[in-house]
């Protein structure tokens, strides 16, 4: 058999390989349904849509128009592809190290929106906005060390229906302020520990904590 009927006779399925796989940009995205559709437009100016794009479970996202889009294409039948991988090259972080793993949001590249697993161990959460927890029952912070709140204006602790308590195991609970702390008008003697005692309003008298000139029973 000489190379150029060979070469005829192979044409075809050399063809339906290079059609298997294809990068496209993606132009319009459908996220209404159980799967994502997605209508791309890959060389020669072709436009394919209804692309399925199966996404790992647990996760999700919905990404910009204009990202690339790799698909593959059973057969290399253009009529049957599946968009699996969908890469954004302006918004993607680009200062993570070796060993690290970021899931990131629209507005990571501009002030971090991000949960970044460090190289070192720890785990960082960073929003560009609000972050917000929310829970049907309890949520729990345990530190095998020290837990640290620190904000720039107001830190608020409230309780719409019950107590809440600030207590020590082993040591003493001290509460600093650089100048007014407040205690409401139930707030008995005792509550804050550390110091000489304070004249209060309405003649009540509180040990005080280092760190502030007074303390108020409101």
């Amino acid at each position: 058999m000489n190379k150029s009927i060979f070469d005829r006779m192979v044409a075809p399925i050399k063809r339906k390989i290079s059609r298997i796989f294809s990068v496209g940009i993606l132009k319009i995205l459908d996220n209404s349904g159980y799967t994502q559709l997605i209508q791309a437009t890959f060389l020669s100016g072709e436009v394919i849509s209804d692309l399925r794009r199966l996404q790992e479970y647990g996760f999700a996202s919905f990404p910009y128009s204009d990202t690339e889009v790799l698909s593959i294409f059973a057969n290399g039948n253009r009529d049957q592809g599946i968009a699996f991988c969908i890469h954004d090259r302006d918004k993607r972080p680009i200062d993570l190290v070796e060993g690290e793993v970021a899931v990131y949001g629209p507005d990571d590249i501009n002030s971090n929106q991000r949960i970044h697993f460090k190289a070192n161990g720890s785990t960082v959460i960073d929003g560009s906005n609000n972050v917000t927890l929310n829970a049907v029952n309890n949520v729990n912070i345990n530190s095998t060390k020290k837990v640290d709140i620190t904000a720039n204006t107001n830190v608020n602790i409230i309780s719409t229906t019950g107590n809440v308590s600030i207590e020590s195991t082993a040591g003493d609970v001290i509460v600093e302020a650089g100048n007014t702390v407040k205690l409401g008008s139930g707030a008995t003697a005792g509550v804050i520990r550390a110091g000489d005692e304070t004249d209060v309003n309405a003649g009540h008298k509180h040990p005080i904590s280092v760190g502030s000139t007074k303390v108020l029973a409101e």
